[in-house]
């Protein structure tokens, strides 16, 4: 009689144990960014009274919802659950800095003439081209932990 119950609370055992290690492994993993996904902030557009000439995109991060909320209420730009869009990128500086969750930040800039024409940005803050996004990306003072350049 005693068999049968030292069956059941083995079995018991073993799936516990077994729950126990695939919870602790996909914790893990989903800390160590395996389940990140893309946000991004656009300051070309949004609330902003000084919108800018880029977007932000950080890349495999589990911070997004809150990388999103910063965007809309701080920075007052455009939030998307995605990468920044393509269309009229110049090109992007991608920041060196290391991310706790293995995130990676680029900065786009974009051709923003239609906006400044429109009186949306002004033309002071325009990017003209792939070398000015470069020397931005070289720039200390706005890139403390260095950034690299990369092409549309």
């Amino acid at each position: 009689m005693l068999a049968p119950v030292s069956r059941r609370v083995s079995a018991l055992a073993l799936s516990a144990g077994l729950a126990a290690a695939l919870s602790s492994c996909f914790v893990a993993t989903a800390v160590g960014g395996a389940f990140g996904a893309d946000s991004s902030c656009d300051r070309r557009y949004g609330a902003s009274k000084e919108p800018a000439p880029f977007c932000q995109e950080i890349e495999d991060t589990v911070a997004g919802s809150e990388f999103r909320e910063d965007c809309s209420t701080k920075l007052q730009g455009k939030a998307a659950e995605e990468g920044c869009p393509r269309d009229k990128i110049l090109g992007g500086c991608r920041i060196s800095k290391e991310n706790d969750d293995g995130s990676v930040v680029t900065d786009w800039y974009y051709d923003v003439r239609d906006l400044v024409a429109e009186g949306k940005i002004p033309e002071s803050k325009r990017v003209k081209s792939a070398e000015e996004v470069r020397a931005l990306c070289a720039d200390r003072k706005r890139y403390e932990d260095g950034a690299t350049f990369v092409p549309p």
